[in-house]
């Protein structure tokens, strides 16, 4: 999709901004592509980030209640500071909660600016807090606006907005030319979104279309636009357009939005058949400094309304708005002579003479223009849902089932370090046993030798006993799965990961199958001795003695002491890994919960797959 000129699109109150959240969704799906890259093939558009739209769109949403507006810039947002930089959102409700203060205080320091359109306080109806709405009321909408301006000592909290917005688009034609690859007409489209059934549409509208006229005019000529073909096209929504329900109280709102919905439309025709009719709108006067006239003229040669159509949905009206102005702001016009620089929607108007007719009632001309618009969509996302569904389907049976050939040695073996578990693995004892002195001869020195080395072996297994007793203790206090399974999900998929901690039953090799899970437990259980002579304790040295009457003595190397010594030694290792298992075991009540709440939280995760 291209769009042929510089848009704005003000949105006012609750339904302004539904309309332009969608706006802004359905120009992000359409011109940045799936990957939200699209925009950035062009060279003038490398710098935007993706699903940014070009600054030659922009958006500016005003209204009273800011869990609206919180909601608005939240919307179908991939990336709020992307979506910034293209939408303004202004807070134009005054400090002031109650809306009889506000009232009473521009009758006290504003009487100019209010005379003539705020009643005297008698039988005035209170609206708290104004941060949640104008309770159905424009003039509380429009008191909430003048309350506003004259705490900020003029129109500034509005006007900054909007020469920002304007500014970016004085900037970015030459983005808008490189997009359409001719050069673009000088100006903008402006669309102004709200209802006249509610208060704060109905309330800001005609203010707004003289703000926004005045900030175009200040901007444009400033850049060099003098000759820029500004338009503003009301998008009105009637109070039939909106869901009722048959309610009494529903019945009572319907009342008030159809005694809203006169006078404002009144207000918005008489600025459009002044503009059609080249003459001036009525002055009005805001609190605060006022250079001079504000929105003497305004560019809105028609408005668009929309009704209910018989068959539509609720839902089908912001839809139907939104694919009307994209009809306007996206078809490319064809002349005799190429391709036209002016707009659809401008070609449109400028065609359509009627409007300076007389209407037939004899009351002013024809300053209005029914709209209806359908849209034939093909449900995307429903289909992409399900599309999604399925793929997860597939991805789930395939993930879930192991390889024949999966060996996780090396995913445990991270695990464990990860854990914090490396000790436990190990089983290191802490001292080594000393050499033993290889000169010894004679079987009494050669047996006192084994014997010294003996007693060094079980006193140190003491010591690492003694030791255990707190060491397993605080290792257990330490184990932590968290950091291991963060890294796990990096690199392997999550039932990878289950199977990783939890084992592949059937698998030909020992550490696959047992997984990290088995492990913890295995260095819990009591380690059997690798030799039978080891069950019945530490074995004793052998008996010696001297052969031919002393001439040929036991030697140290002789088969018998070093047969002796590796038992020793393989007794010791196995004693210290031994020390290890036990002290671990006794530690359970601490690391079995550990590892039952690892167990649960994959398993709840893979569940939901």
């Amino acid at each position: 999709m291209k769009i042929h000129q510089s848009v704005l699109y003000v949105g006012l109150g609750g339904v302004g901004l539904q309309i332009g959240t969608q706006l802004e969704q359905q120009l992000r799906t359409e011109m940045c592509g799936p990957d939200g890259l699209a925009l950035t093939k062009h060279p003038q558009l490398a710098e935007l980030s993706p699903f940014e739209l070009p600054p030659f769109l922009q958006f500016l949403y005003a209204d009273l209640d800011g869990n609206a507006r919180n909601t608005a810039q939240t919307a179908g947002r991939l990336d709020t500071d992307t979506a910034a930089s293209t939408a303004t959102y202004l807070n134009v409700a005054p400090a002031a909660s109650s809306s009889v203060t506000v009232t009473e205080t521009l009758r006290q320091q504003a009487g100019p600016a209010v005379r003539g359109w705020l009643p005297g306080p008698q039988s005035e109806p209170a609206v708290s807090p104004l941060t949640s709405g104008a309770g159905q009321l424009p003039t509380v909408g429009r008191a909430a606006l003048f309350g506003r301006f004259l705490e900020s000592g003029g129109v500034e909290p509005v006007r900054a907005g909007l020469l920002e917005a304007f500014r970016r688009i004085a900037t970015s034609r030459d983005q808008l030319q490189a997009l359409l690859g001719y050069q673009p007409r000088r100006g903008c489209d402006i669309f102004v979104g709200f209802s006249v059934a509610g208060g704060t549409g109905a309330g800001l509208f005609l203010d707004f279309l003289r703000l926004t006229a005045a900030a175009a005019q200040e901007i444009l000529s400033i850049e060099g636009d003098d000759q820029a073909d500004v338009k503003i096209y009301p998008v009105v929504v009637l109070p039939s357009a909106l869901d009722f329900d048959t309610a009494d109280r529903c019945a009572q709102i319907r009342r008030a939005a159809d005694l809203n919905g006169g006078p404002a439309l009144m207000d918005l025709f008489e600025m459009v058949d002044r503009c059609n009719s080249g003459l001036s709108n009525r002055e009005v006067i805001y609190p605060g400094e006022q250079p001079g006239p504000v929105g003497e003229f305004a560019p809105a040669p028609t408005a668009f309304l929309f009704g209910k159509q018989p068959t539509a949905q609720p839902d089908d009206l912001p839809r139907s708005v939104v694919a009307f102005i994209l009809s306007l702001i996206g078809t490319k016009l064809q002349t005799e002579s190429g391709t036209s620089p002016w707009s659809f929607a401008s070609e449109f108007l400028s065609s359509t003479q009627r409007r300076g007719e007389l209407a037939p009632d004899g009351t002013g001309l024809r300053p209005a223009s029914t709209a209806v618009a359908a849209q034939l969509t093909v449900p995307i996302t429903e289909i992409a849902e399900i599309l999604a569904s399925r793929l997860v389907a597939q991805a789930t049976m395939e993930l879930r089932q192991a390889a024949p050939d999966e060996d996780n040695q090396e995913p445990i073996q991270s695990f464990i370090v990860r854990s914090g578990l490396t000790p436990l693995q190990e089983r290191a004892v802490d001292h080594q046993l000393p050499a033993v002195r290889n000169r010894a001869k004679g079987a009494s020195s050669v047996f006192g030798m084994l014997s010294e080395h003996r007693a060094m072996a079980a006193q140190q297994n003491q010591q690492l006993y003694e030791s255990l007793e707190t060491k397993a203790t605080a290792l257990a206090a330490k184990f932590r799965w968290g950091p291991a399974v963060r890294e796990a999900v990096a690199q392997h998929d999550l039932f990878r990961v289950r199977r990783v901690v939890l084992g592949v039953p059937g698998s030909h090799d020992e550490t696959t199958r047992a997984g990290f899970a088995g492990f913890v437990h295995q260095r819990g259980r009591p380690l059997q001795p690798p030799a039978p002579q080891f069950a019945t304790g530490q074995p004793a040295p052998p008996t010696l003695s001297d052969r031919f009457l002393g001439l040929r003595r036991v030697r140290f190397t002789d088969p018998a002491p070093r047969t002796y010594l590796q038992e020793i030694s393989d007794w010791y290792v196995w004693r210290a890994q031994a020390e290890w298992h036990t002290a671990w075991g006794n530690n359970s009540p601490i690391w079995v919960p550990q590892l039952w709440n690892l167990k649960s939280k994959l398993d709840n995760t893979i569940k939901n797959f």
